[in-house]
């Protein structure tokens, strides 16, 4: 029954189920019966038969929206988005002790040891959707894993801000190119409804068919993880970045970030792409259509 859905509700997928017994109607059974002839010879078990029980079935619910038609259409997907921070030891060369790098009265100053350079802070994020009860697992899910997004793509429920006035819409996280790298995580044996079998509230509901094609089949769960970093999975951090000058107002947080170039015997450097860009579109949430 796992990720089965409520007959009457196509958002509601069961989860876990618990069963209490209740002591009303409740006899013992009898471990010894009586022997034939000897009268009454049984011997009472340590065992109760209960006559009623508490069946207690969790359901969770799922998002969805409205088609054009008004209909409701269940999004057979999870998400999660998870901020994090990482610490990177920079080169102790650009660093130094006191005003001046020179090791004189009064600032005392030296340049760093290596054990003494800082780290810089390194900020990303996991965006995870896990599909549910989907017929098969694409093939995407193999051939993409380390490839980056090729366009632009909008997370729509993570990361919000709010306009610049109260009716403005708010403001989305939009990841840039290459900024997404794909990550594939667990498959899970689960269920699949066959196309027709729509509960009801579904678009395209219909009882004839519904009752024909009701019984589940098999199907799967699938988790797919996408490493968000803002400046992007093709550039690199340098630390002998010239600044530009006069700086960009607002200033540009990812200045620092650069291409690398490998070179080629005999012809022109390139840039060198470690992630190679592809379309991520079908491991990804498609846009939730405006409403009717």
């Amino acid at each position: 029954m796992q990720d089965c859905t409520w007959p009457f509700n196509p958002r509601a997928f069961f989860r876990s189920a618990s069963i209490q017994p209740f002591l009303g109607g409740a006899k013992s059974s009898p471990d010894i019966p009586d022997e034939p002839g000897g009268g009454d010879t049984s011997v009472l078990a340590q065992t109760i038969d209960y006559a009623y029980a508490l069946v207690n079935l969790t359901y969770s619910t799922i998002e969805g929206f409205k088609d054009k038609n008004g209909a409701y259409v269940v999004k057979k997907y999870v998400e999660s988005f998870e901020p994090n921070v990482e610490f990177q030891i920079m080169s102790p060369e650009l660093f130094h002790w006191g005003l001046t790098p020179e090791y004189k009265d009064p600032d005392w100053g030296r340049m760093l040891n290596p054990k003494e350079a800082p780290a810089r802070q390194v900020r990303s994020a996991v965006y995870t959707v896990k599909w549910l009860q989907q017929e098969h697992v694409p093939f995407d899910y193999y051939d993409l894993v380390g490839s980056v997004n090729d366009t632009y793509y909008t997370i729509e429920n993570f990361g919000k801000k709010p306009g610049a006035a109260p009716e403005d819409p708010p403001i989305l996280l939009q990841a840039a190119p290459e900024t997404l790298m794909y990550m594939p995580g667990p498959i899970e044996k689960s269920i699949y409804y066959k196309p027709g079998a729509l509960n009801p509230g579904e678009v395209g509901y219909d009882q004839a068919i519904h009752d024909a094609m009701k019984p589940p089949y098999p199907g799967y769960n699938f988790t797919c993880k996408f490493a968000y970093r803002p400046y992007g999975w093709n550039r690199y951090y340098r630390a002998d970045h010239h600044p530009i000058d006069p700086p960009p107002d607002p200033p540009d947080p990812f200045e620092y970030y650069e291409k690398q170039y490998r070179m080629r015997k005999g012809l022109a450097s390139v840039e060198w792409d470690n992630y190679p860009k592809r379309s991520l579109s079908p491991l990804l949430p498609p846009p939730t259509p405006a409403p009717p």
